[in-house]
């Protein structure tokens, strides 16, 4: 697997899906939510977004809440571990998964 190196200290293999991004704390991953759904599911990539239906309305945080702990679910990792850090009242958001590299939930990603 070939690697495109943005920084010296993360390597990110070229393979890598557009909406996944290494960073310092871990991975950043750019999302478009469809709240109020039938069911939590990652629909795919679109837009160089992951698109993830959740049930929760996008009211006081819910829809925030549900996205973190269905990512944390998915990526079998600590719900403390995932927050947004971009795009709290919109549709589009970036979700920062702490101490992963981008090896660890390209599948995540991807199997959606």
């Amino acid at each position: 697997m070939k690697t495109i190196s943005r920084n010296n200290n993360h390597p990110i293999p070229s393979d890598a899906p557009a909406c996944v991004r290494q960073t310092a704390q871990g991975v950043e991953i750019t999302v478009q939510v469809l709240p109020r759904s039938s069911r939590c599911e990652i629909v795919g990539i679109h837009d160089e977004c992951l698109k993830i239906k959740l049930t929760k309305p996008p009211v006081d945080g819910k829809a925030n809440k549900e996205l973190c702990s269905f990512i944390a679910k998915q990526c079998r990792t600590a719900r403390t571990k995932i927050s947004v850090v971009r795009g709290e009242t919109s549709r589009r958001k970036v979700v920062l998964v702490e101490g992963v590299l981008v090896e660890d939930i390209k599948s995540v990603v991807e199997g959606g």
